[in-house]
């Protein structure tokens, strides 16, 4: 296909610089406090007038990207009740049912020693109070 070549359009000439107010050629000076004062009073005045509560177009977002999720899972929640949960024939299944059998082992010895060890703990506590206790009453002289 032939390539059409347009002329540009003619360009604008810039127009010479205006000159300079004489307030504006003075040089920066630094305001005072009262004037600090006044534009900070203006500038909080000014936010003071914006609406502090959420508005239309926040509910209406909210709205609709919840509307979105809900269309989506809706859409596939025939395809997931069709196919159901994978059967044990699944390699991937079969992997992931194989990982949490070991994790549930795991749990369940981590558990068992854990009970035997708060166990002989609690023994050792039981010993050391009695030990404590017939010491303190045995001692001549100590009420």
């Amino acid at each position: 296909m032939p390539r059409i070549i347009r002329r540009a359009p003619p360009r604008r000439t810039k127009a010479a610089p205006r000159a300079l107010t004489p307030d504006a050629q003075t040089t920066p000076r630094l305001i005072s406090d009262a004037e600090k004062r006044e534009l900070i009073l203006a500038h909080a005045e000014h936010h003071r007038t914006r609406p502090q509560k959420w508005g239309v177009g926040y509910a209406v977002g909210l709205v609709a990207s919840c509307l979105v999720v809900a269309v989506g899972w809706f859409m596939t929640l025939e395809t997931n009740l069709r196919n159901g949960w994978p059967t044990s024939s699944d390699p991937s299944w079969t992997i992931v049912k194989d990982r949490l059998d070991d994790m549930k082992k795991d749990a369940r010895e981590r558990t068992r020693q854990e009970t035997e060890s708060i166990q002989r703990l609690r023994e050792q506590y039981q010993k050391a109070k009695q030990q404590a206790v017939s010491a303190t009453t045995s001692s001549p002289g100590i009420h």
